[in-house]
């Protein structure tokens, strides 16, 4: 009975997360992956298959373990705090538009590579990489650019590169424009990576296949502290698929 009953909790959670709250989809397809789970012991403890239980007991402690370590991993990348380092170049990894206006999270990642912007040189190139989605009337690149133009940042330092359509495409495509600007992308230059706070760890390890420069992470937080914890507990499982599967 206990599971059964945490099994229609995990139901009741997953449908809140789903239609209530904004931007938390992935915590709302864990809470469901959960009722299902929790089902499975119900009918296990039901027919008293004690074996069956412990194996999955097992598999899911072991998943579970995993997981922590590469949350770890995560969460350290985000706080490593390298907001004040120089760079040669800088990559600004674009995110949802709604129309033409910026999602929350590039709302963040604009106004930190705003802040970061100011500490650099401005003959340091500015890729601002990302193209143009379902429920985009411009692409992310372009909308990136509007933004920090209205913040004050000099339009002639900035260069779009609107084609990508994954982390990989980001870094992949900006990587080729620096090349043909002429940067060596070698072990003696550093390319600063403006992205989530979250999406740090994975984008480094990302950028290190385009590139052999020194890659620095320039972290913007999310705005809300539920979609935080949404989108760092995602990230592992990303990185998992990134480390298993190549991404």
């Amino acid at each position: 009975m206990k599971f059964l009953k945490a099994a229609l909790f995990c139901l009741a959670a997953a449908f809140v997360f789903r239609f209530i709250l904004p931007g938390v989809r992935f915590t709302a397809l864990l809470f469901l992956l959960a009722a299902v789970v929790f089902a499975i012991f119900a009918v296990l403890e039901k027919k008293n298959l004690k074996k069956l239980k412990r194996v999955l007991c097992i598999a899911l402690a072991a998943g579970f373990l995993f997981f922590c370590t590469l949350e770890f991993f995560v969460i350290k990348e985000a706080l490593k705090g390298e907001t004040t380092l120089q760079a040669d170049a800088v990559i600004v990894l674009g995110a949802g538009v709604n129309g033409k206006t910026p999602s929350h999270t590039l709302q963040t990642r604009i106004h930190t590579a705003a802040q970061y912007l100011t500490l650099l040189d401005e003959s340091v190139p500015v890729i601002l990489s990302g193209g143009q989605g379902g429920g985009e009337e411009i692409s992310e690149a372009e909308c990136m650019r509007r933004e920090l133009v209205r913040l004050g940042i000099d339009e002639s330092r900035l260069v779009l590169e609107d084609k990508s359509t994954d982390t990989r495409e980001n870094f992949s495509n900006s990587c080729a424009i620096l090349r043909e600007m002429g940067l060596s992308l070698d072990e003696d230059t550093r390319i600063a990576n403006v992205t989530s706070s979250f999406h740090l760890c994975r984008a480094k390890l990302l950028l290190g296949g385009y590139a052999e420069a020194e890659a620095v992470g320039i972290g913007a937080p999310l705005p809300w502290l539920y979609l935080s914890v949404n989108y760092y507990v995602r990230e592992a499982f990303a990185l998992a698929e990134l480390l298993i599967f190549g991404g």
